[in-house]
């Protein structure tokens, strides 16, 4: 279950994305539907997903920025608008000390100057009364499985574009999930060993959740991929150390270092 706003992101994300690809046309319409309802409910307006789609590009902006340009706008009379914004977060870029309040207000003035017709809606959101957002249903009811694949393949392309590995932890997830035996689990669709087929497979390591509770830890972790590998996928006693031996040079190379950031 999602609140109203948070479901109203993921319906804009995935009608964005799902109107460039063939064959989703009912799933694009549900979804066009459901962006209508929701704008009305929260914003008393029919905003276009496009409209939404770049206030959503908007999210990761530091709002305190935004609201320190906003007032300086209000003391000097000048009407909250995107140029505005614009304009004042460039002129604050060069007269703050900070360099990294700098780089933050240089990106407050590009991504706005890009996304200006989603600013007003960026505001509004922040306005709202973050304790009347009621629950309601996620978008996963309302598109099909191959719709959710392909967004599924979408959002894996980023993740590799970025270089960001992707952590399993079979057992504590056989647990706490709707797995009923380790061969559903997600791990053997990104290693392309079940569907459905993705056509961007990300980098797999392999963790351990927190032995005190789950009673594992990482050695059990790859004997029991080892074991399902050989029992439900066929694999040999060797294919299955040769796939064990990339995961496990996965976790070398994307493990955290003690010299590292992660670390100071």
């Amino acid at each position: 279950m999602l609140n109203r706003h948070d479901l109203l992101d993921d319906a804009v994300f995935a009608q964005q994305n799902l109107v460039q690809l063939d064959g989703f046309a009912e799933d694009v319409g549900r979804l066009t539907d459901m962006i209508t309802r929701l704008s009305r409910d929260i914003y008393s307006l029919d905003v276009s997903p496009v409209v939404l789609s770049q206030a959503w590009q908007l999210r990761d902006l530091d709002i305190r920025e935004i609201r320190r340009i906003e007032h300086r706008l209000a003391q000097r009379l000048l009407p909250v608008t995107a140029a505005n914004v614009v304009k004042e977060a460039r002129v604050l870029a060069q007269e703050v000390m900070d360099k990294l309040r700098a780089r933050e207000l240089d990106l407050v003035a590009d991504r706005v100057e890009h996304a200006a017709s989603g600013y007003a809606f960026y505001r509004k959101r922040h306005l709202l009364d973050e304790t009347k957002r009621p629950l309601c249903e996620s978008v996963t009811d309302l598109v099909s499985i191959p719709a959710l694949c392909a967004l599924q393949d979408i959002v894996l392309a980023e993740i590799t574009r970025r270089g960001i590995a992707l952590e399993a932890l079979p057992t504590s997830n056989m647990r706490i999930s709707v797995y009923q035996t380790m061969a559903e689990h997600h791990i053997f669709r990104w290693l392309g060993l079940t569907g459905p087929v993705l056509k961007n497979r990300p980098t797999v390591v392999i963790g351990s959740d927190d032995p005190g509770i789950f009673c594992t830890n990482i050695r059990n972790e790859y004997a029991v991929i080892s074991s399902v590998l050989r029992s439900d996928f066929g694999k040999s006693a060797a294919e299955a150390a040769l796939i064990l031996e990339t995961l496990n040079d996965n976790g070398r190379i994307h493990r955290f270092r003690p010299n590292s950031p992660a670390f100071s």
